[in-house]
């Protein structure tokens, strides 16, 4: 039970060492408080039970590396049957939320549609078919639900390799949503550095005039305009009346560095990678 409660992050909220620490001393902790209990029965027998109990030195945590997130997810989702850190991991809410075309929300669409999904691979199921190939249907996670992705023989060949839990993808495929149920028939996996070469047209970004300074302006210029700089850069400048302005003067190169820049900049609320031309 313990380790259930300390897989699934029952004891995140306490402050007091991470997954890895806790799950290192169960037994530990287990003995102690055995020691404890035993201590407490033992100096329980005086006229109104009020003798001073010494009790045992409380173990401290060892020091210890916390767990990979690959590890923490795959450790929820054994005890769990799904994961909560899909919703807190910082390194695909940002990307997944600026490349899905498809929401994982109570909608109808019974007519297949051609759209673009990002999430996290959370299961793989292989069977074989009538021809004795190989078929896979895949559970993305998403944070609205989750999508069955279905890759009939000749997808799962050519993109198996890119198909491994706990890794964040980008699939293109007809997909069909009914209530609550959502499945996709997958064309196309990209990873999502594949997914940003071929889909990043640029960047658009959200700027209140004051909420910046001319350093990070002067930081942002020096980014633009240069010899491999082929992506747009628009604006959208939100003055104090309310009113926009919009303006694509610039051009910059898109990529991991500048993507970071400008989200730690402006905001990632702010930032978004243009794919729409």
């Amino acid at each position: 039970m313990l380790e259930a409660l300390v897989c699934s992050g029952a004891f995140d909220t306490l402050k007091h060492g991470h997954r890895a620490q806790l799950f290192s001393v169960i037994d530990t902790a287990l003995h102690y408080a055995s020691q404890v209990q035993d201590d407490a029965l033992s100096n329980s027998g005086g006229l109104f039970g009020t003798e001073d109990i010494e009790r045992p030195k409380e173990p401290a945590l060892p020091r210890m590396e916390p767990w990979p997130e690959r590890d923490r997810l795959r450790k929820e989702r054994e005890y769990l049957s799904f994961t909560f850190l899909v919703t807190r991991s910082k390194n695909m809410h940002w990307p997944c939320s600026r490349s899905v075309r498809c929401y994982c929300r109570n909608s109808t669409l019974r007519r297949p549609v051609q759209t673009r999904l990002c999430g996290l691979i959370s299961d793989i199921r292989t069977r074989l078919d009538k021809r004795e190939n190989t078929i896979a249907f895949v559970k993305v996670e998403q944070y609205t639900g989750s999508v069955e992705c279905i890759f009939w023989s000749d997808k799962y060949k050519q993109f198996a390799e890119l198909l491994k839990p706990d890794t964040v993808v980008v699939m293109m495929g007809k997909c069909e949503i009914n209530g609550y149920t959502v499945k996709m028939v997958v064309d196309e996996v990209l990873s999502l550095e594949q997914a940003e070469k071929k889909f990043s047209k640029g960047y658009v970004v959200c700027i209140r005039p004051d909420a910046v300074n001319d350093e990070q302006l002067a930081k942002l210029k020096d980014r633009c305009n240069t010899s491999d700089a082929e992506d747009s850069l628009s604006f959208v400048v939100i003055r104090p009346d309310g009113k926009r302005q919009y303006s694509s003067m610039m051009k910059i190169k898109t990529s991991k560095e500048n993507t970071a820049f400008l989200c730690s900049t402006f905001g990632e609320a702010n930032v978004l990678i243009d794919t729409e031309r």
